[in-house]
């Protein structure tokens, strides 16, 4: 099924605490069509599809595998590379 979300709704877990986004059915993806702001973070993400054509890129939240436009590819040094400059 598809979550429509037409008003206001905050997906917000906390710190230590995140608020778990899942299929019932294990292994086939849920899908959501959010509004143009999304206000989504703390979050732990599995079997989903957005259908809005922009990423969601919740802040401080896991992807947690078989995803589709969640999680954009971050791009930039990783956390902990040496990069050389000559």
């Amino acid at each position: 099924s598809t979550l429509v979300v037409t008003g206001s709704v905050r997906m917000q877990g906390a710190s230590g605490n995140l608020l778990l986004l899942r299929s019932s059915d294990s292994g086939t993806r849920w899908r959501i069509t959010p509004p143009v702001t999304k206000p989504i973070s703390f979050v732990n993400v599995q079997d989903s599809f957005n259908t809005s054509p922009s990423d969601i890129n919740p802040a401080n939240s896991v992807d947690n595998g078989n995803n589709v436009r969640w999680f954009p590819a971050r791009t930039g040094p990783l956390k902990g590379a040496i990069i050389f400059v000559d």
